[in-house]
């Protein structure tokens, strides 16, 4: 699918899933390679920042927006040129969308003070920035939730969501690492490119991605944080619950053995035909019961 959008002399095109015969038909219109165009038909694994005489090639993964879903990357192709833009990307992107109607609405109203396709990558990627860190905001939200609950009973669940928000941090973390060698690549290629005047663009998206770099960090701290303390606790109970049951195990110990004497078939064993022979053996196993809990309770073992 193909959507065009333009602003004055400024063209910016967004290909979704594109076919054949719409990549030939922007690479005729935009004099764009075969190499590029072949890129721009398949996702690609790495990002990269490729140059050439008329316009840049830059590959971005970002993640895919789901709050709190499965967490998965999108991979986002640009060709920017002097007075276009071209994105491609091969599943639907929520930012693309939203920064589409923006582009259009401040279009018609004349918005936008753009000279290049240069500055319509700088808004895109501004609106996608901001997209990621709204997902890292809800994230950061979910872990002062659990910080509120940690002391509860239900360490297992607290460790579970830990784990989950864990696995959604590492991916953000590895989507989002290519990131700064692209931008450190493009400062330098935009620059020649367009003219010292777009260094200022490129050091506003390198502040935004240091950002959310942060915010991401941030919320890796704080869980590595609350991991540490719900083990810690989730340790502490386990041991008194282990604590517990080796002192109960402990206090039956000589009530079984004095179970197994009595029982024993001999004659003259103590007590055993008195005529009140089993109260008597309750109340020595009561007694030595009583005797050891007042020890393990004065020494604070329970």
């Amino acid at each position: 699918m193909i959507s065009i959008k333009k602003h004055n002399s400024l063209i910016w095109v967004d290909l979704e899933s594109p076919t054949t015969e719409e990549l030939e038909s922007v690479g005729q219109e935009f004099n764009i390679n075969q190499h590029t165009l072949r890129e721009l038909k398949y996702p690609s694994d790495k990002p990269k920042v490729d140059v050439f005489n008329n316009f840049l090639y830059l590959i971005l993964h970002f993640p895919k927006y789901g709050y709190g879903s499965k967490r998965d990357s999108i991979e986002i192709d640009f060709v920017l040129g002097k007075d276009f833009l071209i994105t491609a990307h091969y599943t639907p992107s929520d930012p693309i969308n939203s920064f589409s109607k923006a582009f259009e609405t401040s279009s018609t109203l004349n918005k936008f003070d753009l000279e290049s396709g240069g500055q319509i990558f700088f808004y895109l990627i501004k609106e996608i920035y901001k997209n990621t860190e709204e997902e890292l905001i809800y994230i950061e939200g979910k872990l002062q939730e659990i910080e509120g609950t940690i002391f509860s009973e239900n360490g297992e669940k607290i460790l579970e969501n830990l784990s989950r928000l864990n696995k959604e941090l590492i991916d953000f973390r590895r989507i989002m690492r290519g990131h700064k060698e692209v931008f450190d690549s493009l400062e330098v290629s935009a620059a020649e490119f367009f003219g010292p005047q777009f260094s200022h663009y490129s050091n506003t998206l390198m502040g935004n991605r240091e950002r959310v770099w942060n915010i991401l960090e941030g919320n890796r701290e704080t869980l590595l944080d609350l991991r540490q303390t719900s083990d810690s606790l989730f340790s502490a109970r386990t041991n008194s619950i282990v604590r517990t049951l080796t002192i109960l195990t402990f206090i039956s110990i000589p009530i079984s053995l004095i179970a197994n004497i009595m029982g024993v078939n001999a004659e003259n064993i103590p007590i055993v035909g008195h005529k009140f022979d089993f109260w008597l053996i309750w109340i020595l196993m009561s007694a030595i019961a009583a005797v050891m809990l007042i020890f393990f309770r004065f020494k604070k073992w329970l």
